[in-house]
């Protein structure tokens, strides 16, 4: 994780885990990790919009994000949570996150309910 943040080993880390729902149908767990000197949270930061947070309140430009997607399998302890069992392929979304300064803020692996969960991309030229 160090490493995915560009931060030293060993440096304080938060690891957050959040079960996002639409019309109370799971559709995503959300593992993401933020460096603790970088992004100071608290449970009422993460109750609610932490990109916000980090944009409004940290003062942080927000600029871009690198994304890889592949079908695999979610990890066993997931699988009640988004309603599959261990043979049902789920999209993997690995995240890293950059800031304006080309800072990394945040790595996140997600879990996507591939039966309940539609990815779509646009480009433009």
């Amino acid at each position: 994780i160090a490493n995915k943040l560009q931060i030293e080993e060993g440096a304080a880390v938060y690891k957050i885990v959040r079960l996002r729902k639409k019309n109370n149908v799971p559709l995503i767990i959300d593992e993401s990790y933020f460096a603790k000197d970088l992004i100071p949270l608290s449970e009422k930061v993460v109750e609610g919009s932490i990109y916000k947070y980090i944009n409004d309140i940290l003062g942080l430009k927000i600029v871009s994000a690198e994304q890889k997607l592949k079908a695999t399998f979610t990890k066993k302890e997931y699988q009640s949570y988004l309603e599959v069992d261990e043979h049902t392929p789920v999209m993997y979304v690995e995240l890293t996150g950059y800031l304006e300064d080309g800072r990394v803020f945040e790595y996140s692996e997600s879990y996507k309910n591939s039966d309940r969960y539609e990815l779509i991309v646009k480009s433009y030229k």
